[in-house]
């Protein structure tokens, strides 16, 4: 258990239905200190439920009939619920794309907002700019960091020691430079955790 008193506190998530959506609440202490406090991943949940589970309601969410989900879940509530300063998401999520039933087209991020869940949008790219800064900066003394995550987000270890880059392949990388890019995978925690550190580089 981590008590972020003096932490002034954020979130931020990453969308997503069929591959995993993730929701952190991070903290910012005034010697500039940052923890990653908590974190909710999962595929298969609606808005409606995110939105309450953020808010810090405990849900139950049905099965969606997927081999990955044949059961209902339970989810707790955000702990930090109602104490964060503002909460960032992906950009993408205001784009005007979903259909409702009176034949109306809204954003994720209205429905969300309907939903009680106000979002701010995020900055988009710098993949490999903070994976830089973790390495360069945050973790380069690893007995002195100055970003720590604790045991409450376990995906987001998992997925920071899954990041790579895109490789070509041997015949053509003769010709062409191999890419600067990651790979657009097991990257959504990662993908929250960014959007939060391009807000305060």
């Amino acid at each position: 258990p981590f008590d972020p008193i003096g932490y002034t506190l954020y979130g931020s998530y990453d969308h997503g239905w069929r591959h995993p959506g993730c929701y952190l609440v991070h903290g910012i202490n005034p010697d500039g200190q940052i923890v990653t406090l908590w974190e909710l991943w999962a595929s298969h949940v609606p808005y409606q439920a995110w939105a309450k589970i953020i808010n810090g309601e405990r849900v139950a969410v049905p099965s969606c009939g997927s081999s990955c989900h044949p059961s209902s879940r339970d989810f707790l509530g955000n702990p930090y619920a109602g104490r964060e300063r503002f909460k960032l998401a992906d950009c993408s999520i205001w784009a005007e794309d979903n259909q409702q039933s009176d034949n109306t087209m809204k954003s994720v991020a209205r429905l969300f907002r309907q939903a009680g869940v106000v979002f701010i949008p995020a900055e988009q790219g710098g993949d490999t700019t903070v994976a830089e800064w973790l390495i360069g900066h945050y973790w380069k003394d690893p007995l002195a960091p100055l970003y720590r995550i604790t045991t409450a987000c376990p995906k987001l270890v998992w997925e920071i020691g899954r990041q790579r880059h895109k490789d070509k392949s041997d015949q053509v990388a003769r010709n062409v430079a191999q890419p600067e890019e990651l790979v657009d995978k097991d990257n959504d925690a990662f993908d929250a955790m960014k959007y939060f550190f391009l807000r305060f580089p």
